[in-house]
């Protein structure tokens, strides 16, 4: 079964606005709703919310255990902000110290990736749906990380979901689901059931998630989970390009994804 999920976009340079899985670098997770991962969190971004503006800091951690015993462990950190207007804007640090400034702004129909080390930014005009609603606009099912693991050749059938019931995170409610999906021993080879679980906290005011945890035996472990949620209005400065910064202009594109699920 195909597990990518994450949010294709139909222009060019998309590569560089949503954080895709890479091979088994799971950074690029992002999951979670899944990325992450996941799926990928700037495709989650481009849900458009009104109303309902906030910020907050972002965690994302990975761990790799590799058959020889070296575990690769990663983290990246940074902030996610929306205005009412449903703008965002996603900056994230990476491991490496690589930061990553993604935007996304709906009323002006564009999207801009923002290189903070050399203080250029790629803009990309784009065909935003009237009806925000619309498949176009909406993310997969749990946008969040589970980001993007692989399940092998699993059937629906086997996949199992929990309902984890309300809580409060972060001073928000958020929804619990964990879905189970069991790869049955001799499918593909393998000697013995393999399980991939995710769990995602989804806040159904926000429309954000909020806390998501992906374990697979092929790619570890990736949590992601927001921190200090401040719910209020964002200045407007934060989601346009520094005036210092050289804007490089792409094609016009449409603005596609599948529709949530």
């Amino acid at each position: 079964m195909n597990r990518k999920l994450f949010i294709t976009l139909a222009f060019s340079g998309a590569a560089a606005l949503i954080a895709q899985p890479r091979g088994r670098d799971m950074m690029h997770h992002d999951g979670p709703p899944g990325p992450g991962g996941g799926g990928p969190a700037f495709a989650r971004d481009m849900h458009v919310v009104k109303g309902q503006p906030y910020a907050a800091e972002i965690t994302r951690e990975s761990t790799q255990v590799l058959g020889d015993g070296t575990t690769i462990a990663k983290k990246s950190t940074g902030s996610v902000y929306r205005d009412g207007e449903g703008r965002t804007r996603r900056e994230e640090t990476n491991s490496e110290g690589r930061k990553s400034v993604n935007i996304f702004d709906p009323v002006a129909a564009v999207a801009l990736n923002l290189n903070p080390s050399s203080k250029t930014a790629s803009k990309q005009q784009m065909h935003v749906p009237a009806d925000h609603s619309a498949p176009g606009a909406r993310i997969m099912r749990h946008d969040g990380p589970n980001e993007a693991g692989r399940t092998g050749h699993a059937d629906r059938a086997n996949r199992v979901t929990e309902d984890l019931g309300t809580q409060a995170i972060e001073g928000v409610q958020a929804q619990g689901k964990r879905t189970t999906t069991t790869i049955a021993a001799g499918t593909m080879g393998n000697n013995r059931n393999i399980k991939v679980v995710d769990e995602v906290w989804y806040s159904p005011d926000l429309q954000v998630i909020v806390q998501s945890r992906h374990s697979d035996p092929w790619t570890g472990d990736v949590s992601y989970r927001l921190a200090n949620i401040r719910r209020a209005d964002q200045p407007h400065t934060l989601f346009e390009a520094p005036a210092d910064y050289t804007v490089q202009e792409g094609h016009r594109r449409p603005m596609s994804a599948p529709s949530a699920q």
